[in-house]
């Protein structure tokens, strides 16, 4: 991070519940805020070094846990940029089924002291690995939208970058058969509640 600037990081993506409720973010720190989008903004410390920010996730039925943000502010005397660090990613879908994924909503945001303003940002549109998968990439939202017109398992490339600090990442989709129309679908059972835990 950049000193004394604000960072937004989507961290529910880190959890999951067992009961596959949603979960929201929580700020706990003082000078951190949860904003529209439901990721926790951070606050850089004035001066470099690595620090940490405490915030919390909440199931919406009682179920709390926290966690930390770990920050490392860079010392803007050396002018070193901090590249994005990509986390993968999957999702499934099936044949003529559009799904839609944001690569970069679980990645790390670098930094560039050159350009201090500068947030994450696809650096271009996603190339579909050949046939049997349509990619369609909105640059200015970040989202991906996959069709699969095959099942298969295919690989995505993409990148990642902020300022000039570039970062590699990859998207894994699994494209199932179309479901059988006709097939009845059974009631989800109740479970009982468990608390949220991280991924």
């Amino acid at each position: 991070m950049i000193q004394s600037k604000r960072l937004a990081v989507g961290v529910v993506g880190d959890w999951r519940d067992p009961e596959c409720d949603p979960v929201s973010a929580e700020a706990l720190d003082p000078s951190s805020i949860v904003d529209g989008q439901g990721r926790l903004s951070v606050l850089a410390p004035p001066r470099p070094g690595a620090s940490s920010v405490r915030y919390a996730v909440d199931d919406g039925h009682g179920a709390t846990a926290q966690g930390q943000v770990q920050l490392s502010v860079l010392d803007l005397r050396t002018g070193k940029p901090a590249n994005p660090k990509t986390q993968p990613d999957v999702v499934r879908g099936a044949v003529g089924k559009p799904v839609q994924i944001e690569p970069l909503a679980n990645d790390v945001p670098g930094a560039d002291p050159a350009e201090a303003d500068a947030t994450m940002r696809l650096a271009a549109a996603i190339r579909a690995p050949g046939g049997g998968l349509q990619v369609d990439t909105n640059s200015s939202t970040g989202v991906v939208t996959v069709t699969g017109t095959q099942p298969g398992t295919y690989e995505l490339s993409y990148g990642a970058v902020v300022g000039g600090a570039p970062g590699a990442g990859r998207i894994r989709v699994d494209i199932v058969g179309a479901p059988d129309p006709d097939a009845r679908r059974s009631p989800c059972p109740t479970r009982p509640r468990c608390a949220t835990r991280r991924r």
